[in-house]
């Protein structure tokens, strides 16, 4: 028997004890969350918004079992700040979108820089697992809400550390501010921070910049040489290059 079949439907209940110590632990984390991002500058702060929006969609849609092309979505909502996400479940959708909202109001702030539907999409089969147990269960939902908050909490964690590749990206662009680069190393310098999977070869450059291997090989050596990439140790066909580290970092 399902929970809106009971004569109670929807008289829910929870002990307040049990997760008065969760949820003091997670509005903690949020709270030095978001200080975090308000001590950033307007560009880093629209950077990790930017970010977390991406995942967003990503992960809602692969929740779903969809998978949507990283770079089109992220060049999509930096044009218009959204992406239709219609052809999602409704139910799913909806739910995740009152959490959303109920979030964004706790925080007084139009501005989300943690990803829920991430860390869901993570934790995909305990999600879908706690989700059944509610579902046939009773109008006693402290387990659920037990789950929500530590999930919501592990969120929280994840997008601090998010937040470390916001700030190494600010700084690799300031190390670059000297150097001039064309439009093709820009497009694929901010591709390979932003994670670009596996090496960079030329044949991946040529693809990505929409050039010849010979002229991306030509963009790629000043590149080296001004400690923006390196170059790994494989040679010959196998030659592929990354971002240098930072000067400090070991």
């Amino acid at each position: 028997m399902y929970i809106h079949e009971l004569q109670n439907w929807p008289r829910f209940h929870w002990n307040q004890g049990d997760l008065m110590a969760v949820l003091a632990s997670v509005r903690h984390r949020q709270g030095q969350l978001i200080g975090h991002m308000e001590a950033l500058g307007f560009n880093l702060r629209q950077e990790a918004i930017l970010q977390t929006l991406t995942g967003d969609v990503l992960k809602s849609s692969e929740i779903e079992g969809e998978r949507l092309d990283a770079g089109q979505v992220r060049s999509s909502i930096a044009r218009r700040l959204g992406l239709d996400i219609g052809a999602l479940k409704p139910a799913d959708r909806i739910g995740r979108a009152i959490a959303d909202m109920a979030l964004a109001r706790s925080e007084n702030s139009p501005q989300r820089f943690y990803s829920l539907s991430t860390q869901i999409r993570q934790e995909r089969k305990d999600y879908y697992e706690i989700l059944e147990r509610t579902q046939k269960g009773t109008m006693d939902i402290t387990p659920w809400m037990g789950w929500f908050l530590e999930c919501l909490g592990r969120a929280i964690d994840s997008a601090q550390s998010a937040l470390g590749s916001v700030l190494a990206k600010a700084r690799f662009w300031e190390r670059a501010r000297t150097v001039a680069l064309n439009d093709r190393q820009r497009l694929v310098l901010n591709r390979l921070l932003d994670g670009f999977e596996g090496t960079l070869t030329t044949s991946k450059y040529a693809k990505l910049a929409k050039c010849s291997q010979d002229t991306a090989l030509r963009d790629i050596l000043p590149l080296v040489e001004s400690g923006l990439l390196v170059r790994n140790p494989e040679g010959g066909r196998s030659t592929s290059y990354a971002v240098a580290p930072e000067p400090d970092a070991p």
